[in-house]
């Protein structure tokens, strides 16, 4: 009886030791040699494994990039969560959880690249945009509860707006962005999210000092 019932709990683990392993060998490939160069037999052999099991966890390469960007959402959300204080600082969570994903894209253009194809990606932009109106609704509700599930979507979509057009402009500038920028569409982000204006400048401060306080952590999130 043991031996039967133990055969579905070894599958299952079998499962998610080969889909952590392309997941992970995919991201360090896709950072290191860009999306569109990486192919499928990259992957296979950098992760010793067969076409076929590939196949069998993963329906394509697009959709291993969609569980390597709701890894990196979800890795910047609980890192936001850590360093800004917890539930009563919701405006510093948010701009925190922004902020990195600016810093992530100046400090690694192979970062920046990669962002820019999953926000352009049709199914993995829908991820990101359900995924923060989910989120910025937990974080806000409380101190914004009048606001009703469509406010947070279209709130979620301007943001997502910004965030794409601030890669985009990383990855095709021909110079080096100001990384004052990063302050800037972090302000425009907070403004849509009712941000109370004897706090935005606070807010923004914050931001700074605990990223660049935590950065090298941070920065594991996306190169782990």
């Amino acid at each position: 009886m043991q031996k039967t019932e133990g055969h579905p709990m070894k599958r299952a683990q079998h499962k998610l030791t080969i889909e952590r392993r392309v997941v992970e060998v995919s991201q360090k490939l896709f950072l290191e040699n860009g999306y569109s160069k990486t192919t499928i037999k990259d992957i296979t052999e950098k992760a010793g494994i067969t076409t076929g099991s590939l196949y069998h966890f993963f329906g394509d390469k697009e959709e291993i990039l969609r569980h390597i960007t709701k890894d990196m959402f979800d890795a910047a959300a609980a890192m936001a969560d850590e360093i800004g204080g917890g539930a009563g600082r919701p405006w510093l969570r948010f701009a925190l959880e922004i902020g990195m994903q600016f810093y992530f894209v100046l400090a690694h253009k192979p970062v920046a690249e990669l962002y820019l194809t999953a926000h352009q990606s049709g199914n993995i932009g829908r991820l990101i945009l359900q995924s923060a109106q989910s989120r910025n609704q937990a974080i806000f509700q409380t101190v914004l509860p009048h606001l009703t599930s469509d406010d947070y979507f279209v709130m979620s979509l301007a943001v997502k707006g910004i965030v794409h057009s601030f890669v985009q402009e990383v990855v095709h500038s021909k110079k080096k962005p100001d990384p004052g920028l990063i302050s800037r569409a972090v302000e425009m982000t907070l403004l849509i999210f009712q941000i109370p204006k004897n706090e935005m400048t606070n807010t923004i401060q914050k931001t700074h000092e605990l990223i660049n306080q935590y950065f090298a952590d941070i920065y594991r999130t996306v190169r782990s």
